[in-house]
């Protein structure tokens, strides 16, 4: 399979200025018969300007990270480990580490090649390591688990309820839950694809976004 090689946040930044413009022309419709339209014009094309330039800005200098920044490679793998310690291993990368805002997962039990797919695209493990951390903003995200973890030798599952806050001007956030699954090499029971599924849609938790400021 060939490898997409575009990162999630672009695509996402660009979902929410859409919606951000959707914003913005239905404030200056209704703006258009207000008595103190002119300053009220004036001050909201100038926080347009300041927010466009700050999102390029962010935008150039997330595009110029690189992959090898984030993330080491470890030489030493958790192979054949049992349902039950990898299920352990996992619940903690979720609900201790936030691993699905922050990446800070236990890269032991990931084979090198694997690949993380979400609704958005897929990514390899560098790409995904990078778009993660470069996207959220981790002291406004949060991730809970619900309900446990369940494992076998081929499969890991949960289910989860988060909160994402956008790395981008005046840090939206949106609020979804989903599920993950996990599936294991054969041979080794490293993870080798990892499909994270979002209830909502990616159009309905656009739905939910709010702009802080």
């Amino acid at each position: 399979m060939t490898y997409i090689k575009k990162k999630s946040f672009f695509s996402i930044i660009a979902l929410i200025i859409t919606f951000f413009f959707s914003a913005i022309n239905s404030y200056s419709l209704k703006e258009q018969n207000s008595p103190t339209r002119p300053t009220k014009i004036k001050a909201f094309h100038s926080n347009i300007k300041t927010f466009l330039g700050s999102t390029a800005i962010s935008i150039i200098l997330l595009s110029s990270l690189n992959s090898g920044v984030f993330g080491q490679i470890s030489n030493i793998k958790k192979s054949k480990i049992s349902s039950e310690e990898i299920a352990s291993i996992v619940s903690e990368d979720i609900t201790v580490r936030q691993a699905l805002v922050t990446a800070d997962f236990t890269r032991e039990i990931y084979a090198e090649n694997c690949r993380f797919q979400d609704e958005i695209d897929t990514y390899e493990i560098e790409q995904y390591i990078q778009g993660t951390k470069a996207l959220f903003d981790p002291s406004n995200s949060h991730v809970d688990l619900l309900g446990s973890v369940q494992a076998d030798d081929q499969q890991v599952n949960f289910r989860f309820s988060e909160v994402l806050a956008f790395n981008i001007p005046f840090r939206p956030t949106v609020s979804l839950t989903g599920s993950v699954s996990f599936s294991r090499n054969l041979d080794t029971g490293l993870i080798e694809y990892s499909r994270e599924r979002w209830d909502q849609g990616v159009f309905g938790v656009l739905k939910t976004i709010n702009f802080n400021k």
